[in-house]
Parts: structure tokens; sequence; C-alpha cells
């Protein structure tokens, strides 16, 4: 088991939600572009990190692991007082978008890593460009034994 098998499994698990129209691993897509980030919206980007590695033995470790996943809307929405129930219904989409990644991810492994679990949710701070981007962070962990493969 290594890294690369909870990435495929995070890409499938994201390509399978609801509303998410775009996967990708978080390569700055929208920190580094000139017109518009090369996205379709509402985006996935995501990154696989190993955030702690304990030594079992001195071929196998114990990784915990990280999985951040940035959920980008291009959002134009009104959420004032003065909007009506329609126009805030339709602005406040993004909601549901951001549940079924939670529900979508929370629990799910193969069985060869622990289940994912969400650590934290964040909107990341308001940006220049009017993108509305949510920050999850999901901990799982296994056992990595690729040191003993010849």
């Amino acid at each position: 088991m290594d890294i690369k098998t909870i990435f495929k499994d995070a890409r499938a698990y994201l390509k399978s939600l609801p509303g998410i129209n775009w996967v990708d691993l978080d390569k700055g897509q929208l920190e580094m572009y000139s017109t518009k980030p090369a996205v379709g919206f509402p985006c996935a980007l995501f990154s696989v990190s190993i955030t702690r590695a304990v030594n079992h033995n001195h071929k196998n470790q114990q990784c915990s692991v990280t999985l951040t996943v940035r959920i980008a809307f291009d959002y134009t929405g009104e959420s004032n007082g003065e909007v009506d129930e329609d126009m805030l219904a339709a602005s406040l989409e993004y909601f549901d978008i951001c549940q079924s990644v939670y529900t979508g991810l929370q629990g799910k492994s193969n069985g060869q890593y622990s289940p994912f679990e969400r650590t934290s949710q964040i909107d990341e701070a308001p940006r220049r460009d009017g993108l509305k981007v949510v920050r999850f962070t999901f901990s799982s962990s296994y056992m990595d034994n690729s040191a003993n493969q010849p």
C-alpha cells in the first residue's frame, strides 16, 4: 500500500460527487493564471500528504496522511438581508456541494487505510478574483510496507 492508492481513491470519490464539475491534483490552478483558471466550476482540487511517519520496524512505517480538498466556486450570488428567498437559495447552493464533499469522503476507505475523518472545513480568505474557496482537511493512516518490496 502506498500514497498513490489513497490519491486514486480520493479522486474517484470526488469525481462521483454531484455538483463537482472538475477534479484534479491541486497544482496551483487557482493562484497561477492570467485570465481565468483552467478548471470547470465548481471544482475540487486536492492533495495527499504524509504528515507523520513512525517506524514500526526497519522496513515498515505507520503513516499519518492528510487529504486536503479545495472546492472552488465561481461565486456570483447575493446573500444580503434584502435578497428574495429564491435568489438566496441559489446563492447558498455551495453549502449543499460542501455537504456532499463531507458526506462523500467521511468514513470512506478501501480497507487498506483507515477511514477518512474530516478534521477541518474553512472558508479561505476572500479573493480579488471573486472565487469562493472552501478547504477541507481529512486525515487517515496506513501501514507502508513498500520498503519490503524487492
